[in-house]
């Protein structure tokens, strides 16, 4: 192994930067943990699965965002959606169930990707009001 002498200076840096980072997303007063599902078997078991990662690094995860929730509203008379959200409202039951602990928000389905300023605004003003 050939290493320069300053490899294990480098090696020292990362280390420290690593724990700095680790404090820093493990200190509630700071930092807020928000992970983003889908209303499906298995981003819950994802979702399950990185929280229990997370908390083995002591990083609290404090709230879920449950994403593109088919409404009520938008299904008229179209029988796929009506199945998808007979599906999705059990999964969203799950997820109170396993998550209940958590602040859970939900978005609905937008007829766009979220990939411009303003629809990105939107979103915000529907996590976080005006």
């Amino acid at each position: 192994m050939n290493m320069e002498s300053n490899a294990f200076e480098d090696l020292e840096r990362d280390k420290r930067r690593y724990e700095e980072a680790l404090r820093i997303l493990g200190n509630r007063s700071t930092t807020v943990f928000t992970l983003v599902l889908l209303p499906e078997r298995l981003p819950i078991e994802e979702t399950h699965s990185a929280i229990k990662g997370l908390r083995k690094l002591n990083i609290p995860v404090q709230a879920l965002v449950e994403n593109q929730c088919i409404l009520p509203e938008v299904i008229e008379g179209n029988r796929f959606l009506a199945s998808r959200a007979k599906l999705q409202a059990r999964y969203m039951e799950e997820i109170d169930t396993r998550f209940g602990d958590l602040v859970r928000l939900r978005l609905p389905l937008l007829d766009r990707d979220v990939s411009d300023l303003s629809t990105l605004r939107k979103v915000g003003e529907m996590l976080y009001g005006e």
